[in-house]
């Protein structure tokens, strides 16, 4: 079958219609119309190595269903001069190799979960292969260059040649690993430029693939045989076809991606469910009136205008581990000053720079603040909704701290990002939660007690 009669047989735009030189939707993006090297329409790989060659590729996209949908097609007579592919026509996820991308980068050892699940339909000449991969590297890099430490990819199918390849690349490790029941062999070859590091997985037999890529379980085979460390940057992937010779097409059936932040355990958790009366030594340093009253923690507005009520947490809480959050059940009456109720996290280095969540009024309107002690960060305002706002928590996200909030500690919404505060020893915090100091223009002199629950408690 040739090219011609392929195009002729499919439904779809052709992609040198489209009005840019991509065609994204959410985290995908796929090159259309020429103007890279990498567009199926400027030509392949192979136009740059040799003289000899001929090739001719072309897609067709479904703008309603992208990526699905999205149809590849190549007719390659290879080069006499060059033995190897002749191209990688792609569909990406983030920043796969110096092209925009949308997702954000993370290192390995943060990576909660990166799974590609994909079904594909291929027809033509069985000469060329898929493969779905990405890029390791040094530096984060939402969009543009960066570089390529390690290449590492799947192959969902190898051709005849393929196979002869991979029969004779160095064994990783101890050779293969098993994810959701499924055993990957894993091999060692050379990127294109001829020192990067290539890993390959591919199924025994080297059948073909439609599923899921477990690509954590790849990182943790390497890091396991010394192959990365973990500190290594993800920086986007991608997914599609390496034409070698013939007349063939792909069409993209499934291409959806699951990408997720590690979370850990807090080191510590609280619903302060228990007999009225002093909190939990071992979770608390308490002070001014704190107690655990009707299961749940309260912390009076005291009449002392140099006592505050707070409760600070007896263990460091590192938030590139775990995130902290809290639920806010009760706020004091506003009475003749302003700030009425926070959660803080106070620097482990003692700079100052402590980020928290202040509930205040102004001019008769509760405000929830969002700001940095001690800095030159501006602080975020907006009208406190008890409904909306009734939890917050700080997460670390990609070396910027997040403000959030949710109405029932699941459903959250970043209200506030800034680059981690600097000085504080590898981002650790102790919490501290308390009501109004009174006795300050800032502060609430009136009687009455804020309450706290379920402290790194996710709700049921």
């Amino acid at each position: 079958m040739t090219l011609s009669a392929i195009n002729g047989a499919i439904s779809g735009v052709d992609g040198r219609v489209l009005g840019s030189a991509f065609i994204t939707k959410g985290n995908f993006k796929s090159y259309a119309k020429a103007g890279s090297p990498w567009s199926a329409y400027t030509g392949m790989w192979g136009h740059y190595r040799a003289t000899d060659l001929f090739a001719e590729s072309s897609m067709k996209i479904v703008p309603e269903t992208f990526p699905v949908g999205t149809r590849f097609n190549w007719d390659v007579v290879p080069s006499s001069q060059w033995g190897g592919i002749n191209g990688y026509l792609t569909v990406s996820y983030g920043n796969y190799s110096d092209s925009p991308g949308q997702i954000t980068p993370l290192q390995v050892d943060n990576i909660g979960s990166l799974d590609v699940d994909i079904s594909w339909t291929y027809a033509g000449n069985a000469s060329s292969g898929l493969l779905s991969e990405l890029w390791l590297s040094s530096q984060s890099a939402a969009w543009g260059s960066f570089p390529q430490t390690h290449e590492i990819g799947f192959l969902p199918k190898l051709s005849a040649s393929s196979q002869t390849w991979a029969a004779g690349l160095t064994v990783v490790g101890t050779g293969s690993f098993v994810a959701n029941g499924i055993t990957w062999n894993v091999r060692q070859s050379t990127a294109a430029d001829g020192s990067t590091p290539y890993y390959i997985a591919y199924r025994p037999g080297y059948a073909d693939f439609k599923g899921v890529l477990p690509y954590v379980n790849l990182f943790s085979f390497l890091k396991s045989a010394g192959k990365i460390t973990g500190g290594e940057w993800v920086n986007g992937l991608a997914f599609g076809v390496e034409p070698l010779s013939g007349a063939a097409s792909l069409t993209i059936d499934k291409f959806e991606v699951t990408y997720t932040q590690k979370v850990g355990v807090p080191a510590i958790t609280d619903d302060f469910t228990g007999a009225d009366g002093a909190l939990d030594w071992s979770r608390w340093t308490h002070y001014g009136g704190t107690a655990r009253v009707s299961n749940r923690a309260r912390t009076p507005c005291n009449s002392d205008t140099n006592v505050a009520a707070m409760q600070n947490s007896s263990k460091i809480l590192n938030l590139n581990d775990a995130p902290v959050w809290i639920e806010l059940c009760t706020l004091p009456p506003v009475g003749n000053g302003t700030k009425i109720s926070q959660i803080s996290l106070s620097g482990s280095a003692g700079t100052g720079n402590e980020p928290g969540f202040l509930l205040y009024w102004s001019l008769g309107v509760q405000m929830l603040r969002m700001k940095i002690q001690g800095s030159a960060v501006s602080p975020t305002e907006i009208p406190y909704d008890s409904v909306a706002h009734r939890w917050f928590r700080f997460r670390v996200f990609a070396g910027n701290l997040l403000w959030e909030t949710a109405p029932d500690g699941k459903t959250w919404t970043t209200r506030k990002s800034t680059p981690v505060p600097t000085g504080l020893t590898s981002q650790t915090w102790g919490a501290y939660v308390g009501s109004s100091y009174p006795g300050t223009s800032e502060n609430s002199a009136t009687a009455g007690y804020s309450e706290w629950d379920n402290f790194n408690i996710v709700p049921a």
